[in-house]
């Protein structure tokens, strides 16, 4: 209830504010919206990039984590595969270096898209005039990052399908399994 209090005083004090606006502030306010909008679309491409990414770090954590386990354990795991897994790792440590690093720049991208939108609302709340070369920067150096975050995350997905075991002893690998079976 109190909350529901102050939104409501929040929007009386809203319209009061419109009702002494201009129709020149108006359509100050609405071509601040209209300019915010091409950053929040790409706002909400910077999420998506975010959660696709994490969701690939997840899964080469899961692998390595597996892949140490077993090499932990070397209950008669032939040499040959013993060192594919070996491999195996150095390639899913350098691959979790890339998707944190494209995460980074996603993140940083986001941050920039966010100061993009709000230096294009700062002139109608401050009524101030916006730099047009700071949004300009702000914005263009938040595509670069969203940039390099989708060159980043290129690199890993070229790495992992050349990477994907397809080189792997399978006739060791087979043979061990038919081993470790209970009988």
């Amino acid at each position: 209830m109190f909350h529901g209090f102050i939104w409501g005083m929040s929007v009386d004090i809203c319209f009061a504010r419109m009702q002494s606006m201009d129709l020149s502030s108006l359509s100050l306010a609405t071509s601040a919206i209209h300019l915010a909008l091409a950053p929040a679309f790409l706002l909400s491409a910077v999420v998506t990039l975010l959660g696709a990414i994490a969701g690939r770090l997840a899964r080469n954590v899961d692998r390595m984590r597996y892949l140490q386990g077993q090499l932990l354990d070397e209950k008669g795991i032939p040499k040959v595969l013993a060192a594919h897994y070996r491999k195996e790792l150095r390639e899913f440590r350098f691959r979790g270096r890339l998707g944190t690093s494209a995460i980074f720049a996603d993140v940083l991208s986001g941050v920039l898209v966010c100061l993009s939108i709000l230096e294009l609302f700062g002139h109608v709340i401050a009524e101030r005039v916006v730099t047009p070369n700071l949004v300009i920067v702000t914005f263009a150096s938040g595509l670069l990052f969203f940039l390099a975050s989708l060159l980043l995350i290129l690199v890993e997905v070229v790495i992992a399908y050349r990477s994907a075991s397809w080189d792997v002893p399978l006739q060791h690998e087979e043979s061990w399994r038919s081993q470790q079976e209970p009988q």
